[in-house]
């Protein structure tokens, strides 16, 4: 997978939006590439208060051996992702990285962006 990431933040720290691009490469057959393709892009919505979310994603068949799942079915790529863009915003605010992912932790009750657009969609 090759995965870009952006994130806005306000100065206190608050993500306001995140873009993300994924481009998985498929190889030949399909298998449970597509739903692995939705995992990277998706699941780690959950994981903080998002207000503004752009999400693309891409699976790109190739003349590679087809892929298949493996120990986190698509979300450890991404997180990795979203997490490293997360502490690089730390940095250029000069807050802590664990202070931002306190200040943007999903709390009880929040209803992520994720599970909203699944309802709407049934």
């Amino acid at each position: 997978m090759k995965i870009n990431v952006k994130v806005g933040f306000k100065k206190d720290g608050r993500i306001r939006a995140k873009h993300i691009k994924v481009i998985a490469d498929n190889g030949a057959y399909s298998a449970k590439a597509p739903a692995i393709t939705g995992v990277a892009a998706m699941r780690h919505d959950t994981c903080y208060k998002y207000s503004d979310v752009k999400t693309e994603a891409l699976l790109v068949y190739t003349n590679k051996i087809p892929t298949g799942a493996f120990r986190g079915f698509g979300n450890p790529s991404a997180e990795w992702a979203v997490e490293q863009a997360i502490d690089l915003g730390a940095h250029e605010l000069g807050i802590d990285p664990i202070e931002i992912a306190r200040i943007n932790a999903a709390e009880v009750g929040y209803v992520s962006l994720m599970a909203t657009e699944s309802r709407a969609a049934s």
